[in-house]
């Protein structure tokens, strides 16, 4: 009778077991999931995109098509290419890393290079204390002391999430090349700090970013 019992017992706790621990990982390899960005509420064609527009959700990655924006880094700081639907999951064919609109130069964007999204704190006193698109930075690192970065001397403004104060971290766009891009991936949470070296002078700008390249 007791064997029973304990047979009856082995059984259902074995149940437990496949209902709350191996039912729900063969469903999870059944069925994975993915992250995945939507916006919030509607949003007209050429508006820029911040974190306040934008929220991450956790969808099917069976029927996940490509070019879904998968990180809220691939979203804050582009613009709507289309006009956004409230609740659109975001594909990145929906966005633009330049403005729609403005006198941009014909090569802000050069052969080879790709936009990196970046946090940096402007250095105060600066003629400019927050960046536009178009604009030539420097990106500075501060540990104790300023101290330059000869890859990043010269950077190239794609777009910019304005502040809301100006002590506040500015949420910028650049354009990076290869090497530029894996200087940024080693730093990880670096703070950097960054001030406008040429607005409005897009010959120097030019010289400026030629004189950068030649560093690589």
């Amino acid at each position: 009778m007791k064997s029973r019992l304990y047979y009856a017992i082995s059984c259902f706790l074995l149940a437990v077991v496949l209902l709350f621990l191996a039912v729900p990982l063969f469903t999870h390899r059944l069925y994975p999931k993915q992250q995945a960005i939507r916006v919030l509420h509607t949003m007209e064609k050429g508006e820029q995109l911040t974190d306040k527009d934008i929220e991450p959700i956790t969808v099917g990655a069976l029927h996940l098509s490509e070019g879904v924006a998968l990180a809220e880094e691939d979203v804050i700081g582009r613009y709507a290419a289309v006009d956004l639907v409230a609740e659109d999951i975001l594909f990145l064919s929906k966005l633009s890393q330049l403005p729609l609109e403005g006198d941009l130069p014909k090569d802000i964007l050069p052969k080879g290079n790709a936009a990196q999204l970046l946090k940096l704190r402007m250095i105060e006193g600066s003629e400019y204390p927050v960046p536009e698109t178009g604009d030539v930075i420097k990106i500075n690192l501060f540990d104790k002391k300023w101290k330059d970065i000869p890859e990043l001397q010269f950077v190239r403004t794609l777009s910019v999430v304005p502040p809301k104060k100006a002590e506040d971290t500015v949420v910028v766009t650049v354009a990076l090349n290869e090497k530029q891009q894996q200087y940024i991936k080693r730093q990880k949470k670096t703070v950097f700090y960054a001030s406008v070296i040429v607005r409005s002078n897009e010959e120097l700008a030019e010289k400026l970013l030629a004189e950068q390249k030649s560093f690589f």
